[in-house]
């Protein structure tokens, strides 16, 4: 069972939803799971020196024996597990629990607990974060697509994963790709990497990586400048929705865009769509005031 059709709403959603409402792609936060783990505290010291002296033969009292101490190591309580700390540990086991059983539902081609599972990932958040890279370095094509749609849908919470996520830029998986950009956009300081991806990926005849390719290029604004000719191209595209993204994507790239003036005024012309000329027209104004480009770069 594929799910290729789905991920395509899925992805526009992540990605509209990256450039519309986010603003600047969102940077890593310091708490966020799968930060490097806190170095161990050194253990306490234990040898001791010399030997202890005789007791006082006036009072009374024994020569104390290992361990008696008050302060001897062997009387020490165990450091105990903070609240937070096994609560974390919960929610990272749930998110692999949840990540299993979403495998286990694709093969079973059960889609109602494939979507059950990918909600309770997608509500864990960043506790997902260190299954879904596991699931990013599976050998199993599926199972990298899903745990890269899932990061994509994670925003600011999946940076612990931008490292594991770059690696797959280059994935055999087109599905893999489109959406690990899509994530990467979401982390700030990412074109320099991301827009190449990108730019190959709009040349791909699947329209489920075509048209999320050139939304998510809209989350970089400016800094997707070198994308300009090809979305030039994409206003010339069949699918209306390829064009209309197009348009919306360079009018987010702004001044930067100015060589696309003239394909745009075509468009905001003779579109048999009101939708592509709309963007198109919106996207005219942007470049030639600078518009939505400079709150958009990263």
């Amino acid at each position: 069972m594929r799910f290729s059709a789905d991920w395509l709403g899925i992805c526009l959603a992540c990605c509209i939803c990256g450039c519309s409402s986010q603003g600047e792609p969102a940077p890593a936060r310091s708490d966020d799971a799968g930060a490097s783990e806190a170095s161990q505290p050194a253990a306490a010291e234990t040898t001791r020196t010399g030997t202890a002296e005789p007791a006082n033969s006036t009072s009374g009292e024994q020569p104390s024996k290992p361990g008696e101490g008050k302060n001897d190591p062997e009387k020490q309580p165990e450091p105990s597990t903070s609240p937070e700390s096994t609560a974390t540990d919960e929610r990272e086991s749930s998110a692999r629990a949840a990540f299993a059983r979403l495998v286990g539902a694709h093969h079973d081609e059960n889609p109602e607990q494939w979507h059950a599972a990918e909600q309770e990932l997608i509500e864990l958040g960043k506790h997902s974060v260190g299954a879904l890279i596991g699931g990013l370095r599976s050998a199993d094509s599926p199972e990298r697509e899903f745990a890269a749609m899932i990061l994509a849908q994670l925003g600011a919470d999946a940076a612990p994963a931008a490292d594991a996520l770059k690696e797959r830029l280059t994935d055999e998986s087109l599905y893999v790709r489109v959406n690990v950009a899509s994530a990467l956009s979401q982390l700030g300081d990412q074109a320099e990497h991301v827009v190449p991806a990108l730019i190959e990926l709009i040349g791909e005849d699947d329209i489920n990586v075509r048209l999320p390719a050139v939304v998510v290029l809209g989350n970089f604004g400016s800094a997707a400048k070198e994308a300009v000719t090809v979305l030039i191209e994409s206003l010339g595209d069949d699918d209306s929705q390829v064009r209309e993204s197009a348009a919306t994507t360079l009018g987010r790239i702004g001044h930067d865009a100015a060589a696309a003036v003239e394909a745009l005024e075509r468009l905001a012309d003779d579109d048999a769509k009101d939708r592509v000329r709309t963007a198109a027209t919106i996207a005219l104004t942007q470049i030639k005031t600078g518009g939505e480009a400079e709150e958009k770069s990263p």
